[in-house]
């Protein structure tokens, strides 16, 4: 009489263990035990792709090809490979100073050495089957919700005696930036987009590519009217606001652009008009001492003006929890009108 072992392991690899009446206890155990190891190495590698399900079917349908006498996947690898990106933003959109989120359409084109390429001929590169091979696993991290656009291809590239996997990524959506606002109105924004990986320091290094140069393209900026953007780009590892003293474990790598606002607006509609209250509160001296209420009435008025302008110019920012330029400036010009309410008080009595 036959009896049957139980069938476990990842769809790459399924096995059926039959087990006659002579065989042991130990030579099931053994079974056993090596089907387990099998069935958690699956659940671990199920995990690590769980956040992408398209990558965890692409994976489970190449384990069957595994296991049907198909090519054999060859995606991982020992030494620490080197990938070179580049960034090109192609769109800059509306920037929110208040939700501190900008709209961009942009790509960026990340390349690596893959040996196992010099064994194929010119005809089987042009069909290659990229899934059987390494990938850096590149994600978007500050990236707001998903992406409205994500379009990926790759090919091959020689140079000399390198075989190179070049991966293009064309991407648009809403990226979540941190202003620094203390010289608002007049202040200069980073516009960037980090990259990293799954794939830990010890695999992979992100750095610039300095063969070929990130760029910007300033002609198809739509916000014109309040910004004014410079034509470099910056591209450095790690992320800007990241702390000295945070261990990372995983690589990344920022690009980022630059955009200087135009003051204009606030300088005519809040710097003037505040000026103008300030010049208007001397005329309180123009009236005779003798009309008290029309004197208290004035400076009043204009106190009232302030603080009424004080939120205006507070509603054009994100709750921040320190003082812009703009804002001592009001702060001044009210501190002042109220300094002439008080005096004003005191001539009276």
């Amino acid at each position: 009489m036959e009896r049957s072992g139980p069938v476990f392991g990842a769809a790459r690899s399924a096995t059926t263990v039959e087990f006659t009446g002579q065989e042991n206890t130990l030579d099931l155990l053994r079974v056993l035990n090596q089907n387990m190891i099998e069935n958690t190495r699956a659940i671990k590698e199920a995990k690590k792709f769980s956040s992408d399900p398209s990558k965890l079917q692409k994976k489970a349908s190449s384990g069957l090809r595994s296991a049907a006498g198909g090519d054999d996947r060859t995606d991982e690898r020992t030494d620490k490979v080197n990938v070179q990106v580049k960034f090109c933003f192609l769109t800059i959109g509306d920037i929110d100073t208040v939700k501190q989120v900008f709209q961009a359409e942009a790509f960026y084109q990340a390349r690596w050495k893959e040996p196992k390429l010099k064994n194929l001929s010119q005809e089987e590169l042009k069909n290659v089957s990229w899934e059987h091979y390494w990938d850096p696993n590149i994600k978007i991290v500050n990236v707001e919700g998903d992406l409205i656009r994500d379009e990926e291809w790759k090919k091959a590239r020689f140079e000399g005696d390198d075989h190179w996997v070049v991966s293009r990524r064309r991407f648009k959506g809403v990226f979540i930036e941190r202003l620094e606002l203390k010289h608002f109105p007049c202040d200069v924004q980073d516009l960037s987009i980090t990259l990293s990986t799954d794939r830990t320091i010890q695999e992979v290094e992100l750095s610039p590519d300095m063969d070929e140069v990130s760029t910007v393209n300033p002609d198809s900026f739509q916000d014109q009217q309040e910004w004014t953007m410079y034509k470099h780009v910056q591209v450095m590892q790690g992320r800007p606001d990241a702390l000295p003293s945070v261990k990372v474990r995983n690589p990344e790598l920022t690009g980022t652009c630059r955009v200087a606002r135009k003051p204009g607006f606030y300088f005519w509609n809040v710097i003037l008009v505040m000026l103008l209250l300030i010049v208007l509160s001397l005329c309180g001296f123009a009236i005779p001492p003798d009309w008290q209420m029309s004197r208290m009435g004035n400076a009043l008025t204009l106190l009232l003006t302030a603080v009424a302008f004080k939120f205006v110019v507070s509603g054009n920012l994100p709750t921040i929890s320190y003082l812009t330029y703009l804002d001592i400036y009001v702060l001044v010009g009210m501190l002042y009108l109220g300094l002439m309410v008080i005096l004003r008080l005191s001539v009276n009595r």
